[in-house]
């Protein structure tokens, strides 16, 4: 599983560490891996392609908003 994210890296794992959630994560994507800010697609087909040397049948995609979560897509 990977989080993208608009916050820099060190910000984002810190949170992440913070919350006891890093450990949940195979991947972070921030803001430092791309130089683009969501919604730009950069930061989530790096992800898509970093998931994808885990060997996995599925993967899935979430964007939690401002106002809840949208755009789920699905990726086999």
């Amino acid at each position: 599983m990977a989080v993208v994210t608009d916050a820099h890296n060190g910000n984002a794992l810190a949170r992440l560490r913070k919350t006891d959630l890093f450990c949940y994560f195979d991947y972070v994507i921030s803001y430092d891996m791309t130089g683009a800010k969501k919604p730009a697609p950069d930061a989530f087909l790096l992800a898509l392609k970093m998931l994808q040397t885990l060997n996995r049948r599925r993967r899935y995609l979430l964007e939690i908003a401002s106002d809840g979560i949208s755009h789920p897509h699905r990726w086999e």
